[in-house]
């Protein structure tokens, strides 16, 4: 099989499950969305994601991947933060959080050593910086634009086994204008190892 069927076959699968996750939220009376079209944006898209090699991660370590932003619309948008929960989780890992900050991105010429892991967006072994927060009630804060911070959803996530594996898409829940809104971001973070065919 090649790479491309492999990720191919990948994108199927977080599809039926973002259906399924469709079908639940809106028995909820939630309004379901696709990532942009209502209060808030991610940065997620198609094949978008963090793919951890199976030698910068080994059995029983946990990594934290962040960068995965959340903005707002507009301008004007108030859209504040219900919950974020993984659509599907594959293989010996365990999501040990899935925390959000405010954070910036690093200049275009910074230099790694100057890189702030409290202001800047992150991505790193461990639990990931101490100023992350739970999502619940988390006021996205800006569009995004001219330097403003940005909300990173930071997912922490624990190789269990040799396996290895990983975690298929964001449900996120947000409140926007009086009524509950969700979107799934199409985003995959893999801890690499012997039967992670995503990682090949």
């Amino acid at each position: 099989m090649t790479v491309r069927s492999r990720r191919s076959l990948v994108a199927a699968a977080l599809l039926a499950a973002g259906l399924l996750v469709v079908v639940a939220v809106r028995s909820r009376g939630v309004v379901v969305e696709r990532d942009g079209e209502g209060g808030i944006i991610s940065s997620g898209g198609v094949g978008h994601g963090h793919l951890n090699g199976k030698d910068n991660t080994k059995v029983g370590r946990a990594w934290t991947s962040g960068g995965e932003t959340l903005c707002r619309t507009a301008e004007d948008v108030v859209a504040r933060i219900v919950s974020i929960e993984p659509v599907e989780v594959v293989g010996e890992v365990r999501v040990e959080a899935i925390k959000v900050r405010s954070a910036y991105r690093p200049p275009p010429d910074q230099r790694f050593e100057d890189w702030d892991p409290m202001t800047q967006l992150f991505n790193g072994p461990g639990p990931g910086p101490p100023n992350a927060r739970e999502p619940a009630g988390f006021l996205v804060p800006s569009d995004c634009d001219h330097g403003e911070p940005l909300g990173e959803i930071l997912t922490t996530m624990r190789k269990t086994g040799p396996g290895g594996g990983w975690l298929e898409g964001l449900l996120v829940t947000y409140r926007w204008e009086g009524r509950l809104h969700a979107f799934v971001i199409p985003w995959t973070f893999a801890l690499c190892g012997t039967k992670t065919p995503i990682c090949d």
